[in-house]
């Protein structure tokens, strides 16, 4: 890549660092977001997200994922309203035999 000055830099920025913030997509507006270890796939090859109620029951939740950064991933449930801002969502799981 090849990054070129649209107007002259001072002679002091010479043999600086210099830290450049590419953003290679980005969202219309707001987006429902997960960490990208909450991710997952099941047995079927369906992209799913498994959510965590009050009760502490899982449900898996089938999502469709897109863009990604910052260690997030926007997600959008296949099926209407079975995920919303707010929900718990599985991160990990705590190898067998251990708590978590």
């Amino acid at each position: 890549m090849v990054v070129r000055a649209d107007q002259p830099l001072p002679a002091g920025f010479a043999g600086q660092d210099v830290r450049l913030t590419i953003e290679s997509a980005a969202t219309d507006g707001e987006a429902l977001v997960v960490p990208v270890t909450a991710v997952s796939a099941s047995a079927e090859g369906r992209t799913v997200v498994t959510a965590v109620a009050a009760d502490g029951t899982q449900r898996r939740i089938e999502v469709r994922t897109g863009t990604s950064g910052d260690g997030y991933v926007a997600v959008a449930p296949v099926q209407a309203d079975s995920l919303a801002a707010g929900t718990r969502v599985v991160i990990g799981a705590a190898p067998k035999g251990k708590a978590k």
